[in-house]
């Protein structure tokens, strides 16, 4: 962010300590939802002139404090392109979820058709606590998409079991809902196990090659092996090729890059990168110095209508435990 942006965020974090403000308490005052305050304040939205002033009334700012009221009114050009560099560990675990899964997300979109989310991208609509879990609820807006669909990953997933499930599932009529009742779990995970992301037991590996009439024999034991997570990406390779300090990564996978074109994912990686800052600064708020698990982990995707989409994430906290 800006230099002035900068300073006036860290002089209004001091502030609010000092005075015991609370992020919710200012957007109330505001008349506006914690999670686009803490986004301004994070450099990567802009509020007008008149929502700057009052901001600075409700934080008691002097005079001096004031001139840096324009710096709020600007969003600042580079803020959010900072975020998947960034070494910070509670940035880090919401790309990792991306990484689990994005891949999902797009199938569960796409059995619908094809599509893709509209320029304002996913918003963080909403973010709260409930007991010690983390949960924020993502809403996008869909268009039709006609473009090529960028899948050379999820082709190689469980060495191409993937694309034979999604095949039989096609030729049988069925939706992911009705393969996940199948095996007992829900449609976001199972999904995500077929993309290489969680571990399927035998037995629902069995049912599920008994559903889908595939050779047991013969694909049982990709079904069953234990997941190959890959790494998140964390370079600005959206609709690129990848960055060169990531070209001698170990853990990185040509297909990642490919994967980042789509349109769903790629608008996934986008809307992290405009919140990632505010989502730890309600962490902080809201829980305390820690984390959110991308492992104890539950997400839920649903269709408002035809062309509306919530994401629901829930993600344990993990403090950092002092010894």
């Amino acid at each position: 962010m800006s230099d002035a942006r900068k300073l006036f965020a860290e002089h209004l974090k001091e502030e609010m300590r000092k005075k015991n403000l609370s992020y919710r308490g200012l957007a109330a005052a505001l008349n506006k939802p914690v999670e686009w305050l803490v986004t301004v304040v994070a450099g990567n939205l802009a509020m007008s002139e008149l929502e700057a002033k009052t901001l600075c009334e409700k934080v008691e700012f002097t005079p001096r404090d004031i001139l840096n009221i324009s710096a709020l009114t600007k969003p600042s050009p580079v803020a959010f392109m900072k975020a998947r560099t960034s070494g910070d560990p509670v940035i880090y675990r919401l790309y990792e979820v991306l990484a689990l899964y994005g891949g999902t997300i797009r199938e569960l979109l796409n059995e619908k058709g094809s599509y893709k989310v509209d320029e304002t991208g996913f918003t963080l609509s909403k973010f709260l606590r409930n007991d010690d879990r983390v949960n924020m609820v993502w809403s996008a807006t869909l268009q039709p998409y006609e473009g090529k669909q960028e899948s050379s990953g999820q082709s190689l997933a469980r060495h191409g079991v993937f694309e034979l499930v999604k095949k039989k599932k096609i030729e049988k009529k069925l939706s992911w809902e009705d393969i996940a009742n199948e095996i007992g779990m829900s449609k976001e995970w199972t999904v995500a196990a077929l993309l290489d992301r969680m571990t399927l037991q035998d037995e629902q590996a069995r049912k599920l090659c008994t559903l889908l009439d595939i050779d047991e024999e013969q694909y049982l034991k990709y079904l069953s092996a234990p997941p190959n997570r890959n790494c998140a990406v964390h370079g600005d390779v959206c609709g690129s090729t990848m960055l060169k300090d990531y070209s001698q990564n170990d853990c990185y996978h040509e297909h990642n890059v490919s994967e980042l074109k789509d349109p769903v994912i790629s608008g996934l990686y986008k809307s992290v990168d405009m919140y990632a800052a505010a989502i730890k600064e309600m962490i902080l708020e809201d829980f305390g110095d820690g984390i959110m698990s991308a492992v104890n982990f539950k997400l839920h995707f649903e269709f408002v209508n035809d062309r509306q989409v919530n994401v629901y994430w829930s993600g344990k906290f993990l403090p950092y435990v002092p010894y």
